[in-house]
């Protein structure tokens, strides 16, 4: 064999990166305490993954993350489980695999720590075969859903899908790659209308967001949806796909939350803001109020689990 045949083959071998089984390292029931996505809710398996094929849809996104290229990233969830608290594992992530994870905390418990990253397939499995307590299981197109909002989707088509934090200047071209593939799979999916997306459906980029919604101009199949969906999903520059449910207005309901809830001698309900002239007119408002996790390292309980409040009030 010529020398020039010879190099390519030996650099492969020798810049090749560490074998590892990743998936043994956390199982469907801990990814599922992480993130209960589609691919781990029992109640989902008409469209997700099941326990015995968990592994099996992991592997197989580890072979598709590799093919992409080695300089091409996808998103991973990577945790450490070295005895200690989360300052020291971040510290060790990015000893070991030159991670710098910031504010990408999912998940701050007394015996784990895991985060968003967003890796090449190399610097991913090097990663995972740094040490024992670390790790690392690629996001599939199931489990970048959220089996909640998932079930929203199939009821009222509306999604929006987030791409991963990178590069602004390439945005464009992936959101443009996206489109194309929408497209595609809305003319040759049997279940759509077989028209034109833009007929059915609205579309819009924005703040790295892709964002689709349906024009209620005749019913759309669950096919249909979950198809389109799955286009979203499987692009390895987009880290999650969520409902994006309508927004409405409820002033009728927002004056009495805001201003108190509190009832004068009659009975009646007082508007203290309105009393003193404070009316709303010219004026920019804002309201957020996302949850509260009680898994979050500044509300978790290791003596107990936080109590939560099932009443809906």
């Amino acid at each position: 064999m010529r020398l020039f045949a010879v190099l390519p083959l030996l650099t492969a071998i020798l810049y090749a990166p560490p074998e590892t089984d990743a998936t043994s390292s956390l199982s469907r029931e801990e990814f599922s305490s992480i993130i209960r996505s589609a691919a781990t809710a029992d109640e989902s398996n008409e469209y997700g993954t099941t326990a015995d094929t968990f592994e099996a849809e992991i592997n197989k996104q580890w072979t598709t993350n590799s093919r992409l290229g080695k300089d091409v990233s996808a998103p991973y969830l990577v945790c450490d489980s070295t005895p200690g608290n989360g300052y020291s594992r971040v510290q060790k992530i990015y000893s070991l695999c030159r991670l710098n994870v910031g504010d990408r905390i999912v998940q701050n418990l007394d015996d784990r720590t895991c985060f968003d990253a967003q890796l090449r397939p190399g610097d991913a499995l090097s990663c995972a075969a740094a040490s024992d307590d670390i790790a690392v299981v690629p996001y599939t197109p199931l489990s970048k859903m959220n089996e909640l909002a998932l079930s929203q989707i199939l009821k009222n088509a509306r999604f929006s899908a987030n791409f991963c934090v990178e590069a602004p200047k390439l945005e464009k071209k992936r959101k443009r790659a996206v489109k194309r593939g929408l497209r595609k799979v809305y003319s040759n999916t049997p279940d759509c209308t077989g028209g034109k997306l833009g007929y059915d459906f609205s579309f819009s980029l924005k703040n790295s967001k892709i964002k689709m919604r349906h024009r209620d101009r005749g019913p759309v199949g669950k096919v249909c949806v979950l198809a389109l969906v799955r286009v979203l999903a499987t692009n390895p520059f987009i880290c999650d796909v969520e409902f994006d449910p309508e927004i409405i207005l409820y002033n009728s309901e927002g004056k009495w939350i805001i201003q108190g809830s509190v009832f004068d001698d009659n009975n009646q309900m007082s508007f203290p803001f309105h009393d003193v002239g404070i009316m709303g007119e010219g004026m920019v408002a804002q309201m957020s109020d996302t949850g509260l996790s009680v898994n979050s390292c500044y509300f978790y309980d290791s003596d107990g689990e936080v109590v939560r409040d099932q009443s809906g009030v």
